[in-house]
């Protein structure tokens, strides 16, 4: 399991078409809701709720993936979960 606390460097990108790229943002993964959210995402390029996404992080100088996930809120920080 990734390590809980915070992430640096967040790169979210989608693998269903529907667009909410993110490059060098910044994150949170928490253990007890297995939800990471992360932004600042821009208002033209949004996650989309109920769509899957690659994500990764680095936490203590170390990456991490969060692979095929899905978003469950969208804004600029938006939320995803391992469904």
């Amino acid at each position: 399991m990734n390590p809980e606390g915070h992430y640096v460097k967040v790169y979210c990108h989608d693998i269903t078409g529907v667009g909410g790229n993110l490059k060098d943002g910044t994150g949170t993964f928490t253990h007890s809701t297995r939800t990471f959210s992360c932004g600042t995402f821009s208002e033209i390029d949004r996650p989309k709720v109920g769509s899957r996404y690659n994500l990764n992080g680095e936490h203590e100088n170390k990456r991490y993936e969060f692979s095929n996930w899905i978003c469950t809120h969208s804004g600029a920080t938006s939320d995803f979960k391992e469904k």
